[in-house]
């Protein structure tokens, strides 16, 4: 039986964990958070996403947790509306193979359709990759060594098997100026109707407040020129410098929701 450790159990790594038990493969994820990472953003996929959820037997599950669709509220700097995009107008658009839902809902709905014979492990990366004829031998981080046929970096953007194989990330990163941060809210906010989803988009920046379950979810992308920066400072500082001027009640109460750390990340790409 062919062998494969795949680093990471975000979207990638699991479904690539359920691809290949399902093609006959002994499969090892690992993971350096302490459990799934959960919350995220509103996703949705259609087109090979919804297909492969459909061939693989997972539509179900997904539709289960698919918030009904609302109507899209377009909004300037200070809440004031400008236009809606109606339900009937999105459903037209996207047609009827499309499924919306939080991105840790579909994290959840992979980890589930794992069996117990998927060895999972969290609160575990790599430290050491060494690859022979026999091979790939991955050293992990509480000191076991593990060879397999395969290892899979599915690790995200600051992928630690990326530098472990081709060196540090300064020499391959090439930012691309922008940085998204999200937060799952404990409430929906008063100015957001439990039937819209609200967005405003201006030069450089932009804001989607939407419900889910009852309570809101917040999206926030903006331009950047210097990342680490912005990573360091955490999102809460930085969100206040960038929205801080907007007179949009909503946007400050999403903020302050936000963790002094963690929630962000940014746009990159490697060469």
């Amino acid at each position: 039986m062919a062998s494969v450790l795949i680093v990471g159990g975000g979207i990638a790594g699991l479904a690539t964990a359920l691809r290949l038990h399902r093609s006959g493969w002994k499969v090892t994820l690992v993971e350096r958070a302490p459990s799934l990472r959960g919350g995220g953003y509103l996703i949705g996929f259609s087109g090979i996403g919804y297909r492969a959820a459909r061939d693989w037997g997972l539509l179900p599950a997904l539709q289960d947790r698919q918030p009904p669709m609302v109507d899209l509220v377009y909004v300037d700097e200070s809440g004031r509306q400008l236009s809606t995009l109606p339900v009937a107008a999105q459903q037209a658009m996207v047609g009827k193979e499309m499924v919306s839902l939080l991105r840790g809902d579909l994290e959840d709905v992979l980890f589930k359709a794992l069996d117990d014979t998927v060895d999972v492990r969290f609160d575990t990366s790599v430290t050491h990759i060494a690859q022979d004829d026999d091979g790939v031998t991955a050293t992990l981080t509480d000191g076991t060594q593990l060879t397999t046929d395969l290892l899979v970096g599915a690790d995200g953007l600051h992928s630690t098997v990326w530098q472990l194989v081709f060196g540090p990330e300064r020499q391959f990163r090439r930012d691309l100026g922008h940085a998204v941060a999200t937060v799952l809210l404990d409430h929906r906010p008063v100015a957001v109707r439990a039937d819209q989803t609200v967005s405003m988009g201006l030069v450089g920046r932009g804001v989607g407040i939407y419900t889910v379950r009852g309570a809101g979810a917040g999206f926030f992308t903006f331009a950047t020129d210097d990342v680490d920066a912005d990573l360091a400072a955490g999102p809460r500082v930085k969100l206040h410098r960038v929205f801080g001027d907007l007179k949009w009640a909503v946007l400050s109460c999403s903020i302050r929701s936000m963790p002094p750390t963690g929630c962000t990340s940014t746009a990159s790409a490697r060469s």
